[in-house]
């Protein structure tokens, strides 16, 4: 859903900032597009042990490093599309190298965003489910919870992300608001992609899949997981 690249100027620099930083406290950066519900911050962490990633939490969520160079880690922070606008934190464990840990706090601003909503006609069962169907669609995301709650060792930022379809053109835009026969549901987490049936579809970049499933609400689902709690 967030497209994140790094330039290899950036990264030549943060191999020079590494180096220079080495002697030392490391040093917290903070990138984003903007800081709004549904963005992506990408945390820069620099003269750091390099024998151990740094950890710590935004807004109360888990962090993921992995090294870009040696003492420089990075993550990637999600400010969630449900968060509610005001104060968020960051709080981390720092280390330098041969040093003691020593903690670091940052409190950013998280500002409103507007997004557009969607009226659909579906099928009555798609809004109001009989016990089983519901059961059954409980189990289903209580799994998908479990497997985003998981982070594997390794870099999401192995290339440029892609389109899993060259040249196609989006039907609904992430965070969209939805309406299902007059009933507001849960903010559209991904985006549509229209294709005719026997279109090739690609992986939009490199990962495992721990996944695949025709679920209940989402449909025929193939999960890949790219590494550092990215989905």
């Amino acid at each position: 859903a967030v497209e994140v690249v790094i330039p290899r100027a950036f990264l030549l620099w943060l191999l020079l900032v590494a180096e220079a930083a080495s002697a030392a406290d490391p040093k917290v950066r903070l990138y984003s597009r903007s800081r709004r519900p549904g963005e992506a911050v990408l945390v820069v962490v620099t003269g750091h042990d390099p024998a151990r990633p740094p950890s710590g939490t935004f807004g109360g969520a888990p962090l993921y490093f992995w090294p870009a160079s040696k003492g420089t880690y990075l993550s990637i922070a999600g400010i969630d599309l449900d968060v509610s606008t005001g104060t968020s934190r960051f709080e981390l464990k720092l280390r330098r190298p041969q040093g003691p840990e020593r903690p670091w706090r940052e409190a950013v601003k998280v500002r409103p965003k507007t997004y557009t909503t969607r009226k659909l006609a579906v099928a009555p069962q798609y809004v109001e489910p009989g016990p089983e169907l519901e059961a059954r669609a409980d189990e289903e995301s209580a799994r998908l919870k479990a497997l985003f709650a998981k982070a594997t060792e390794g870099s999401p930022m192995d290339g440029r992300f892609r389109m899993p379809i060259k040249g196609a053109k989006t039907t609904s835009r992430f965070g969209e608001r939805s309406e299902f026969n007059g009933q507001a549901r849960s903010p559209h987490s991904g985006a549509d992609i229209k294709a005719s049936t026997g279109t090739p579809v690609l992986a939009p970049q490199a990962g495992t899949v721990v996944l695949v499933e025709d679920l209940y609400f989402p449909g025929k689902t193939l999960l890949l997981d790219h590494g550092a709690g990215v989905y």
